[in-house]
C-alpha cells in the first residue's frame, strides 16, 4: 500500500493566502459594481464644469465653505479677464471710446488682491469694471477674445457686477459652473446611481498636465472626451499659434486609437454648443477649416461636419463613438444627457462579450479563469428607413388643406407631415374584419410564445435594444416626419425612455414575476401558500400619437416579456410611422426565430377603436382623452375586460417663495414647451409665489422670445419647437386664449397660429405666455396639449395647494423649493398620481409606476 504525506504549510503562507483571497474578492466585487469614467480633452473644453455638474446632480452640491472658495475664484476670473482684455486692446491698437477710461489701466496691471472670507469684493474695483465693460472699445476687443484665449462666459460675470459686489454675495450654482480654475493633478468625483458606483476622473487638459493621464488608464469603463466645439476659431492658452479644435482632433486620434482603449467605449461631448450657435453667425468656419463646404451659419450642417470629423478618426471596426452635443453649464440638459450616457454604459455591459479575469493565487500555482458576463447572442437585423424620413426631403405634394380623412377616398388615411404639409402616403384604414383576423393570428402565435423561456424573451429584447441604439437617429427622423416634433424631443421622449424600459425589464423583469411564497396561519401550518404570475393571453393597447415610437414599444416589450400576445391600435395621426415601427419588431422576432404574428398592428379612424375594445381581448390599456376613455371603459364592461386608463392631465408646477428661480426657470420652460406642449405630463399651470412673480415673468418672457418654431428636418437653422400634430388646434387654442383675456388674463406673447414662410399649410402655434390667470377661468378647465405657458400667482402654501387640487385632473405635479423637506411636505398634499420635487417629468424614471387619479384615469 502506498501513501502520500505532506507537511503542514507554513502559517505565514496560509495567512498571506487568506489575505490575497480576501483582496481578490473585494476587487471582484468592485469590478461588478463600479464604473470608471475618464474625462479627457484639451484645455478649456469644459471638463471641470461637467465634474461640477455631477456634484450638483448626483451629490449634495457645494458646501458653504466650498462656495466661499469659489468667491475668490470668481473675483480672480473677473479681474484677470479684464486685465487680459486691456492688454489685448494695446496689441490690437483698439482705443477706448472714452479716453478717460485709460486711468484704470494701472489698477488691472497689478495682481488681484486676496479675498477675505465673509467680506465683499474690494469696492474700488466695481466702478472701474462697470465703466470699462460699458466702453465700446472694450466690447470690441472682447469680441476678438477667440484670438487671445479669453475665458468663455465672462460676459455673464461682467453683466452681474452689482450682484457680485454686494455684501451678501454667495456664488450661485451657475456662478460656480461658469467660473474657471485650471485643473492640476487628478480630480476624482464619486457618485452613486444604484446599483453602480461611478468614479469620474478629470485630468488637466493643458499640455503640461497630459503626462499624468497614463496614471488613470487602467480599468476604464468609458472615456468621455470633451471638445469645446466653440473653439474652432480659438487659440490655446499655452500656445497662441495652435488652434483649439485642431488640438482636440489630434488628441482624440491618439486616445481613440491607443492600445489602452482598444475595447473602451468612447463618448464624445461636443461642448459649449450655446456659444458655438451664436459664434458661427460672425466667425467663418471655412476660414479655419477650408474643407467645410456648407453655409457658415447652417448650424445643422456645421455641427454634423465636426461630429463626422471626430468619428472618422476611429480606426477600429468594432469600437463605437457615441456623440452628444452639450452645454456643460445647463444642468437640466446635462442631467438628461448623462442619464442617456449611464443607460448606454449599462446597456453596453449587457451587449458586449466582456471578460472578467479572476486570479486565484495559491502557494504553488496561479489559475486564471475567464467568465463571460453575457452569453445571449444579440441578433442583428436591418430595416430600411423610408426615404421621406430623411432630412431635407421635399418630394411630397404640399396639401392645400391637410386632413387625415379625404371624403373622396373614405377607406384610406391621408398621411402628411404636419411641419410642412407634405403628403407622405395614403394607407388603408383597418376595419372590424381586420380586428377578428388579427386577434386570431395573435392567439395562435401566443400558444407557442407562452412556452418560451425568459432567456429567449430577453434575447429578443437585447436584439431590439441593440437595433434602437444603432438606429436612434433614423427612428427619430421617422417620428419627427410623422408628428412634426424636433429631434431633441425625439431623443428624450422616444429613444431614452424606450431604452430605459427595455433595460429595466431585462434587468428586473424576471425577478418581478418570480413566484412569491407567503406565510400561513397557525391553524394551517401544513399548507404552502404562493402566488404565481401567469400571462393574460392576448391584450390590446390603444395608444396616443404624441410619442409614436415609445407609446407603441412600451406595451409591446412588457407584453412580450410576460408571455402575452398584443394588438397595438395606434392613432390614425401616426399611421405612416407605424409601418416602419411594425417592421422593426416583426423583423426582430423573425430573426430571433419566433412567430411575428404575436404582435399585431391596427390603425383606423376613431370609431374603429370600439371594435378593438369589444373584440374579446384579455386586457386593455388606453392612452388618450377623458371622453374617449369613458367610452372605452363602457365598451369593455360588456366582457368585464380589465382596463388601465391614462387620460391626460393639467399638471401644475408650484414655485415656492424659497425656490431657486435659475433652477426652476429652465425646467418649467422644458416642461411647458417640450414637444410643442404635447405631453401627457406637460406643465399646463405655473403657480408662482407673489414675491417671485414679477421677476419670473420678466425672465421667462426673454426666454420664450428666443424660441424658434419650424421643421427640424427641413429648415436650415436650429429649431426649438415643432408642429402641432393634430389639425384644427390653432383655432381652438386661440379662442380659449381670447376668452381668458376677456376674463382678465394678460397675453404677453403669442396666442395665435404661426404661419411658416415656406410651408403655409403646416400646423404651428406660437410659443405663448399668458399671465395673471385665476382659478375660475375657462382655459383651466380643459387640457391644452400646446406650447402655452399659463402663469398664476399665490400668497401662501395653502392657497397654492388649493389651486393645484381644484382641477379634476390628477396626473402629475411639481414643487420647487429651496427646502427639500418643505417641498416633499407640499408634494404629499397634492392630489395626483405622480409628483416631482425640483424637477418635472417622472416618466423619465421608468422604474416607477405611471398613472393618475381623478379624471386622469386609473391603473399602473
Amino acid at each position: 500500500m502506498g501513501s502520500c504525506v505532506s507537511q503542514q504549510a507554513d502559517n505565514s503562507y496560509v495567512v498571506s493566502n487568506r489575505n490575497i483571497n480576501k483582496l481578490i474578492k473585494e476587487d471582484e466585487k468592485k469590478l461588478k459594481t463600479e464604473v470608471k469614467l475618464l474625462l479627457l480633452g484639451a484645455g478649456e473644453s469644459g471638463k471641470s464644469t461637467i465634474l461640477k455638474q455631477m456634484r450638483l446632480i448626483h451629490a449634495a452640491g457645494f458646501t458653504n465653505t466650498e462656495r466661499e472658495t469659489y468667491r475668490s475664484i470668481v473675483f480672480t476670473n473677473i479681474t484677470e479677464s479684464m486685465s487680459l482684455i486691456l492688454e489685448s486692446m494695446e496689441y490690437f491698437k483698439i482705443p477706448f471710446s472714452d479716453s478717460e477710461n485709460s486711468q484704470y489701466l494701472s489698477l488691472f496691471h497689478n495682481p488681484s488682491p486676496s479675498i477675505v472670507k465673509g467680506r465683499p469684493f474690494p469696492i474700488q474695483y466695481l466702478n472701474p469694471l462697470a465703466t470699462l465693460w460699458a466702453d465700446s472699445g472694450v466690447q470690441s476687443c472682447y469680441e476678438k477674445g477667440h484670438q487671445y484665449a479669453l475665458q468663455d462666459n465672462m460676459s455673464y460675470f461682467f453683466e452681474s457686477l452689482e450682484r457680485l459686489f454686494s455684501k451678501t454675495y454667495i456664488p450661485t450654482d451657475q456662478d460656480i459652473l461658469r467660473c474657471r480654475m485650471k485643473t492640476t493633478g487628478i480630480v476624482e468625483t464619486v457618485f452613486q446611481l444604484s446599483p453602480l458606483t461611478y468614479r469620474m476622473f478629470d485630468v488637466g487638459g493643458q499640455r503640461s498636465e497630459r503626462k499624468k493621464w497614463i496614471h488613470c488608464f487602467e480599468n476604464v469603463t468609458a472615456v468621455l472626451f470633451i471638445v469645446a466645439i466653440s473653439g474652432y476659431d480659438q487659440c490655446l492658452v499655452e500656445d497662441k499659434d495652435a488652434n483649439q479644435m485642431q488640438e482636440a482632433l489630434m488628441l482624440f486620434d491618439s486616445i481613440c486609437n491607443s492600445q489602452w482603449f482598444v475595447n473602451t467605449s468612447m463618448i464624445l461631448f461636443l461642448n459649449k454648443i450655446d456659444i458655438f450657435r451664436e459664434k458661427i453667425k460672425n466667425s467663418s468656419v471655412k476660414k479655419y477649416f477650408p474643407d467645410y463646404t456648407g453655409p457658415d451659419e447652417d448650424f445643422k450642417q456645421v455641427t454634423h461636419y465636426f461630429k463626422r470629423k471626430f468619428q472618422r478618426l476611429n480606426r477600429s471596426v468594432i469600437k463605437e463613438i457615441y456623440p452628444h452635443f452639450t452645454n456643460a453649464t445647463d444642468t437640466n440638459l446635462l442631467r438628461h444627457i448623462m442619464r442617456s450616457v449611464t443607460d448606454m454604459i449599462e446597456n453596453l455591459s449587457l451587449l458586449r462579450l466582456d471578460q472578467v479575469i479572476a486570479i486565484i493565487v495559491g502557494v504553488s500555482s496561479i489559475i486564471i479563469i475567464k467568465f463571460l458576463l453575457f452569453r445571449n447572442e444579440v441578433v442583428k437585423f436591418v430595416v430600411e428607413v423610408p426615404i421621406e424620413a430623411k432630412p431635407g426631403w421635399n418630394g411630397g405634394k404640399i396639401l392645400d388643406k391637410p386632413c387625415l380623412k379625404d371624403a373622396s377616398n373614405p377607406g384610406y388615411i391621408t398621411c402628411y407631415d404636419p411641419a410642412t404639409g407634405q403628403l407622405l402616403d395614403t394607407i388603408r384604414a383597418h376595419t372590424k374584419d381586420d380586428v377578428k383576423e388579427a386577434l386570431k393570428k395573435a392567439r395562435d402565435a401566443q400558444q407557442n410564445w407562452v412556452k418560451t423561456t425568459f432567456s429567449e424573451r430577453k434575447r429578443v429584447l437585447y436584439s431590439l435594444l441593440n437595433f434602437i441604439i444603432k438606429n436612434q437617429e433614423e427612428i427619430c427622423w421617422v417620428s419627427s416626419r410623422d408628428t412634426g416634433k424636433t429631434l431633441v424631443d425625439g431623443k428624450f421622449g422616444e429613444i431614452l425612455v424606450t431604452c430605459e424600459k427595455i433595460r429595466w425589464i431585462i434587468k428586473h423583469g424576471e425577478k418581478a414575476l418570480a413566484t412569491e411564497y407567503r406565510g400561513t396561519s397557525p391553524v394551517l401550518p401544513h399548507k404552502l401558500a404562493k402566488i404565481e404570475y401567469q400571462p393574460l393571453g392576448v391584450v390590446t393597447a390603444l395608444v396616443s400619437w404624441n410619442y409614436p415610437f415609445h407609446n407603441v414599444f412600451g406595451p409591446i416589450i412588457s407584453s412580450l416579456f410576460v408571455g402575452n400576445g398584443i394588438l397595438i391600435k395606434s392613432s390614425e395621426q401616426v399611421a405612416w410611422s407605424m409601418q416602419f415601427y411594425s417592421k422593426i419588431i416583426k423583423t426582430c422576432l423573425m430573426e430571433c426565430g419566433h412567430d411575428p404574428d404575436i404582435v399585431q398592428f391596427l390603425c383606423g379612424f376613431p370609431e374603429f377603436g370600439e371594435a378593438v375594445v369589444r373584440s374579446g381581448v384579455d386586457g386593455i390599456t388606453f392612452v388618450g382623452s377623458c371622453e374617449v376613455g369613458k367610452q372605452v371603459m363602457k365598451a369593455a364592461s360588456d366582457n368585464l375586460t380589465p382596463c388601465i386608463l391614462e387620460l391626460g392631465g393639467k399638471d401644475c408646477a408650484i414655485i415656492r417663495h424659497d425656490a431657486n428661480l435659475s433652477q426652476a426657470l429652465p425646467i418649467t420652460m422644458r416642461g411647458t414647451f417640450q414637444n410643442a406642449g404635447q405631453n401627457c405630463v406637460g406643465l399646463e399651470r405655473i403657480l408662482i409665489h407673489e414675491s417671485l412673480y414679477d421677476g419670473f415673468v420678466v425672465m421667462v418672457t426673454e426666454q420664450i422670445k428666443k424660441l424658434k418654431v419650424g421643421s427640424i428636418l427641413n429648415d436650415d437653422d436650429i429649431v426649438d419647437i415643432g408642429a402641432m400634430t393634430m389639425s384644427g388646434q390653432g383655432e381652438r387654442l386661440q379662442n380659449l386664449i381670447q376668452a381668458s383675456v376677456s376674463e382678465g388674463a394678460k397675453l404677453v406673447l403669442g396666442g395665435r397660429p404661426f404661419t411658416h414662410p415656406k410651408y403655409p399649410t403646416a400646423q404651428y402655434f406660437e410659443p405663448t405666455l399668458l399671465i395673471d390667470v385665476t382659478p375660475n377661468m375657462t382655459i383651466l378647465k380643459q387640457e391644452l396639449f400646446a406650447p402655452i405657458m399659463i402663469v398664476m400667482k399665490f400668497s401662501t402654501d395653502e392657497e397654492a395647494i388649493e389651486i393645484c387640487n381644484s382641477s379634476p385632473f390628477g396626473l402629475g405635479n411639481s414643487v420647487f423649493s429651496g427646502d427639500q423637506n418643505k417641498g416633499e411636505w407640499m408634494a404629499r398634499r397634492l392630489r395626483c398620481g405622480m409628483v416631482n420635487v425640483n424637477d418635472f417629468g417622472a416618466t423619465y424614471l421608468c422604474n416607477l409606476p405611471f398613472g393618475g387619479v381623478g379624471i386622469s384615469g386609473f391603473g399602473r
